[in-house]
């Protein structure tokens, strides 16, 4: 039933269609003990204190793409029903966005001013992306989405005092520390970000062989910082069975672009489809980060989500961070993955970073991969009522992490596994490397009985 106004307890109309609109699969179908839809910082200082009295953690679900937005048992802060608004401050020319609000948002509010920022390759996702780190086709020129943040508004949970802090007023290690660690120290209520010029983006897709994948690698590591050249490894939606990799390059400058098409003419005897170039006049109109069919470059339409939202696919997944020189002498590794893929949902991707990333050291903020030059993201999807295939997915992508672990340099912790209590804690050393003691000193501080659910 609905008690008080935006306050849902399970078993109602109203607790079951929010569950529903989550992205995430998992979150999507668990049972948290109560949902909040809060209108304002007074609002999410009440659910603090019914959360006190009640003993329950509290999860915060923004854009709803974090298997972590939702938990059995716990209350749901839901954000994204009516803190979710984008302004444009013209004065500052910065972009202030709630702690409900979507990357896709902040690019359209962006864009009416000829301006953007360094966002990850899908527009849903939500502020908890921005707030521990962000990884895109303008990472390797502009950094981290995190890196364009100016000032952090955020609800204390051990007092429900607002928090603001900034370069300026960084209130102790506050501002460095919630730029990567916002989920685990407080409530982020809002985020004022600096943008750059909006520039035309030339795409160029094509797709390769995995023996491709250490030459690839290896040239996308010379391309000047104003190009990226990311990979999709697994296999395409065309009724092939036979694992490739896609590579997705993308050029903001006209040096860039002739870098790009140098790396296409190199390899050009090596390409199984494509290439496929478009340009796109800013991020939110690049083609899918995702694999297309072979005839035509094409991504099929996403299948419509089951009504059930506890019948919506599985997934797990896991994400390290590499140096330069490492995963292009490393490929018998990942071609051994790919030889083992359980199903054609599965995939690894490689998304390039390097470049303006390491002008931030890594006290600066909370996340300490600075030496970043690829992103892995090892995605295992399966159907939730195949419990087989489940364990197969999923020792799939855990044996993915663990043969790759001993030669990364980070984590990217949008992906972690606390249910897995051996593997957290190496994720959360290999996320915030000397930073640890300094989150978990402030957590005690900010949050000394543990209410949030993201645990240290």
């Amino acid at each position: 039933m609905a008690t008080k106004e935006g306050i849902f307890l399970p078993h109602s109309e109203e607790y079951d269609d929010i569950l529903s609109k989550i992205f995430h699969g998992g979150a999507a179908g668990s049972q948290p003990g109560a949902i909040v839809q809060p209108r304002t910082e007074d609002d999410i200082r009440h659910a603090l204190k019914m959360a006190s009295s009640t003993g329950m953690k509290i999860c915060v679900r923004g854009g709803g793409h974090s298997g972590h937005c939702s938990a059995p048992g716990a209350m749901m802060l839901d954000l994204s029903r009516y803190m979710n608004a984008v302004t444009w401050n013209g004065k500052d020319r910065v972009a202030v966005a709630q702690g409900g609000a979507i990357v896709g948002d902040v690019l359209r509010c962006l864009a009416q001013h000829d301006s953007t920022i360094s966002v990850g390759v899908y527009g849903t996702p939500g502020m908890g992306l921005v707030l521990q780190g962000g990884i895109g086709y303008l990472t390797r020129s502009c950094g981290l989405t995190l890196d364009a943040i100016e000032e952090i508004r955020a609800v204390r949970v051990s007092d429900g005092a607002s928090i603001v802090c900034s370069a300026d007023h960084p209130k102790g290690d506050a501002f460095a520390l919630l730029r990567g660690a916002a989920p685990f120290l407080a409530i982020a209520t809002e985020i004022t970000l600096r943008p750059i010029l909006q520039q035309s983006l030339h795409v160029m897709r094509a797709m390769y062989s995995l023996e491709s994948i250490g030459l690839l690698i290896a040239e996308s590591e010379t391309l000047p910082h104003a190009c990226s050249c990311s990979l999709v490894l697994g296999v395409p939606p065309s009724g092939s069975s036979v694992p490739v990799a896609m590579m997705y390059a993308v050029g903001a400058t006209k040096d860039a672009e002739a870098s790009l098409e140098h790396i296409e003419a190199t390899h050009a005897s090596k390409i199984m489809a494509g290439p496929w170039h478009s340009r796109a006049p800013g991020l939110s109109q690049c083609p899918l980060f995702e694999l297309p069919c072979l005839s035509d470059g094409q991504v099929p339409p996403a299948p419509a989500a089951p009504k059930d939202r506890h019948s919506r696919p599985s997934t797990c997944v896991y994400s390290l961070l590499f140096p330069s020189d490492t995963l292009a002498v490393s490929t018998d590794l990942l071609d051994r993955a790919l030889k083992h893929v359980p199903n054609e949902s599965c995939t690894i991707a490689l998304q390039h970073c390097g470049g303006a990333v390491a002008n931030v050291t890594p006290s600066a903020t909370a996340f300490a991969g600075r030496q970043v030059e690829w992103s892995m993201v090892i995605t295992a999807i399966w159907d939730p009522s195949d419990t087989r295939a489940g364990e197969i997915a999923q020792q799939w992508a855990k044996d993915c992490f663990m043969s790759m672990e001993h030669l990364a340099c980070g984590l990217y912790i949008v992906e972690r596994h606390p249910e897995q209590p051996d593997i957290y804690q190496r994720e959360l050393k290999l996320a915030f490397g000397e930073n640890l003691p300094r989150i978990k000193r402030l957590r005690e501080a900010w949050d000394p009985h543990h209410v949030l659910l993201s645990s240290l």
